[in-house]
C-alpha cells in the first residue's frame, strides 16, 4: 500500500517546481487510471493513512459535459487516494444547483458509486479577509481539510480567456458569494484576479490534476465547442500548472491578467523559468484545435444578471 503525506516541503528559493504533463490521453478508463496513478505517484509520492482529502472537481453545470471535470478523471484520482489509505470527500460549490445534483447529471455519482466517498456541496462559509482587502466567504470544509486534490477542467472563458487550476479553487467560495464577488469587485479586473490568486495561496496544501483531454474551446465556460487536446497535467503549484498550460497555448502575460498579476506579485511558478518538466513539455502538446475567445466580456456582473443567476440556482435545486 502506498503511503500519503501531504506535508511535502515547499520548494526553496531557486528550486524549480515540477509540472508533470502526460500526452496522448483519452477517456479509456483502464489506461486513464494508470496515467493518473503515474502522475500522482510523481507529484504526491507519500500519503499517510490519516490524511483527510477534499477532491475538488469542476462541477459547474450538469448540462454541458466539456464544462465539468470528466467523471473518470475524478474516479481515477479517488481510487488512487483510497488505495493509499486516505479518507476522501468529493465537493464543490456549483454555480447552479448542488454538487450532488450536478454529480448525478454528469455521471460522476454513478462513477463513484462503488467507493466509500461522500459527494457534498461546499458550505459552512467562513469570513476571510484577503491581503487585497476583499472579504470573502470560504468553505470551512475546504479550509479545515489536510489536502485538496484540485481537479480543474481546462476551458476557454469569455471573461478570463482561459481558466484552469487557480480559477477552479474559486469554487471553494460558498454558493452565491462567488456571484456577489463578481458584482462587487469585477469592475476592478486586476483586483478580482488578485483575489483569485490569494484564495489559491491561502487554502491548505493543494495538488492540482488538470483534465485537458476534451476541453471547452471557443466562447466558454459553458457554451463553447468540445475539442480534444488529449493531455492531463499535475503539480503541487496551481500557478505553475496554469503557467505550463498558458505556455502550451502560446499565450503571454499580456494575454492573461491573472498570469500578469501572479508575475507582478512574484508568485513562484508564474515564471516559466521556475518550472521543470519531468514528463512531457508544453511544446509536445498539440493545441492547434483550441480556439481562444476574441474579445473578453467584463468580469463584473450586472445586478439583473446576479438576480437571474440566483433564481436559476434556486430553481435548479428543486428541478
Amino acid at each position: 500500500m502506498k503511503s500519503v503525506n501531504p506535508g511535502r516541503p515547499a520548494p526553496v528559493a531557486g528550486e524549480k517546481i515540477p509540472v508533470f504533463l502526460t500526452t496522448g490521453v483519452t477517456y479509456d478508463e483502464k489506461r486513464l487510471t494508470r496515467q493518473i496513478g503515474e502522475l500522482l505517484g510523481a507529484a504526491l509520492p507519500d500519503l499517510s493513512r490519516q490524511t483527510c482529502v477534499l477532491v475538488k472537481p469542476n462541477l459547474l453545470t450538469g448540462k454541458t459535459a466539456p464544462a465539468t471535470t470528466h467523471p473518470l478523471v475524478v474516479k481515477g484520482v479517488v481510487a488512487y487516494l483510497l488505495d493509499g489509505g486516505a479518507r476522501v470527500v468529493v465537493g464543490d460549490s456549483p454555480a447552479f444547483g448542488t454538487a450532488e445534483k450536478v454529480a448525478r447529471k454528469t455521471g460522476l455519482a454513478a462513477a463513484l458509486s462503488g467507493f466509500p466517498v461522500e459527494i457534498v456541496s461546499l458550505g459552512a462559509a467562513r469570513k476571510t479577509v484577503l491581503d487585497c482587502g476583499v472579504t470573502i466567504g470560504l468553505s470551512g470544509r475546504a479550509l479545515d481539510t489536510e489536502l485538496i486534490l484540485n481537479l480543474p477542467k481546462l476551458k476557454a472563458h469569455s471573461q478570463f480567456r482561459v481558466t484552469g487550476a487557480v480559477k477552479n479553487l474559486f469554487g471553494c467560495v460558498v454558493g452565491a458569494r462567488k456571484a456577489l464577488a463578481h458584482y462587487r469587485h469585477g469592475h476592478l479586473s486586476s483586483l478580482f484576479h488578485r483575489m483569485l490568486i490569494e484564495i489559491s495561496q491561502l487554502l491548505p496544501d493543494t495538488i492540482s490534476v488538470m483534465d485537458a483531454v476534451t476541453v471547452m474551446s471557443g466562447t466558454g465556460p459553458i457554451d463553447g465547442v468540445a475539442r480534444d487536446l488529449s493531455f492531463i497535467g499535475a503539480s503541487t503549484s496551481p500557478v505553475a500548472l496554469d503557467t505550463a498550460v498558458y505556455t502550451a497555448l502560446g499565450l503571454s502575460p499580456s494575454d492573461m491578467i491573472i498570469w500578469r498579476e501572479a508575475r507582478a506579485r512574484g508568485i513562484r511558478g508564474s515564471d516559466p523559468k521556475q518550472i521543470v518538466y519531468p514528463f512531457a513539455s508544453p511544446e509536445e502538446i498539440d493545441t492547434s484545435g483550441f480556439i481562444l475567445p476574441g474579445s473578453l466580456k467584463p468580469v463584473t456582473f450586472h445586478p439583473f444578471r446576479l438576480l437571474k443567476g440566483r433564481l436559476k440556482s434556486l430553481i435548479s435545486r428543486f428541478a
